[in-house]
């Protein structure tokens, strides 16, 4: 019996409009056997409306497009949007897994291991760097990784390393791309656990509330399941962090790439997207999926600022 899968990805007036046209278009030309699947995209706060331009050409890449507000109780806080939207994907749809993605991501290749094997209930990626990850005991950010197990719970004790700086923390996964079977419920489960740690104010102690859903996901999936797939280092590959991802690792061709994270954006983006990929080290210019990307910003996105026309 094949695996039914959806891509859920957050499209809100601005600039992200077209971060998520830039993925459906990837998707839709790389993804393999999985180009055709079907992607919905949400507006799950009271914004102003996308642009017709943006909702004409979701409608012609096939997306759907849901405008519902399902983020009302932390409308400010833009990282609750994740698990409210999945969480109506599922209520709502009949995938077998349900794909959340980051529109600052680029598909390059057919993402195969969203399909998951079996055994597993999700597929996640360690954060980059530790930044607010804890070490375990006499880490500084040890205590409030403590009081979020004590508010969500913590039936699996797990450690990861991060991607970049290879520190061993306790399991802390970047939300970026986050594969889940749609009835283990994960969703719904984040959803619930982000308002209880909203309501009971605990923050990290560098970074604040900026973190705060992040690091609720991971303690949610630690309270729910152990049966976690980390995904290969081709997928969510944080190409804004290229130079600091040790030269042993570095992945130089987009060709060799399932999908690209262009987080840390405000430096990266803002530099110009074509200015920011050309100061990487060891990156292959001449490979075809490259030269793609680069038509694409002379079509869609001005040279000077990286930011969409």
């Amino acid at each position: 019996m094949s695996t039914s899968i959806a891509f859920l990805i957050c499209t809100e007036a601005g600039p992200i409009e077209d971060y998520s046209l830039l993925l459906v278009e990837s998707i839709r030309k790389f993804g393999g056997s999985l180009k055709d699947a079907p992607i919905y995209s949400f507006e799950v706060r009271n914004t102003p409306d996308i642009s017709q331009k943006t909702s004409k050409a979701l409608k012609a890449l096939d997306v759907v497009h849901v405008r519902e507000f399902l983020n009302n109780k932390y409308p400010d806080f833009a990282f609750a949007n994740q698990p409210c939207l999945g969480t109506w994907a599922e209520e709502n749809l009949d995938a077998d897994i349900l794909v959340l993605l980051d529109s600052d991501q680029i598909l390059f290749n057919e993402p195969e291991e969203v399909l998951l094997p079996s055994e597993y209930d999700i597929g996640v990626r360690p954060v980059f760097i530790k930044n607010v990850g804890s070490e375990g005991q006499n880490d500084p950010n040890e205590e409030y990784w403590q009081k979020l197990y004590e508010i969500v719970g913590n039936r699996y004790n797990m450690f990861v390393t991060t991607t970049v700086d290879k520190k061993n923390i306790r399991a802390y996964w970047n939300a970026g791309l986050v594969v889940v079977k749609r009835n283990l419920g994960l969703f719904s489960n984040w959803k619930n656990n982000l308002e209880k740690v909203l309501e009971s104010k605990i923050q990290p102690r560098n970074g604040g509330i900026f973190y705060v859903s992040q690091t609720t996901m991971a303690a949610t999936i630690c309270a729910m399941t152990e049966n976690v797939w980390t995904l290969s280092p081709q997928y969510n590959y944080p190409i804004s962090l290229h130079n600091r991802v040790p030269e042993s690792e570095q992945i130089r061709s987009f060709d060799n790439l399932v999908s690209i994270h262009y987080t840390n954006s405000n430096k990266f983006r803002d530099n110009g997207l074509d200015k920011s990929l050309a100061s990487l080290n060891n990156l292959d210019r001449s490979s075809q999926k490259y030269q793609w990307l680069f038509e694409y910003f002379a079509k869609h996105w001005t040279a000077s600022n990286g930011m969409p026309i």
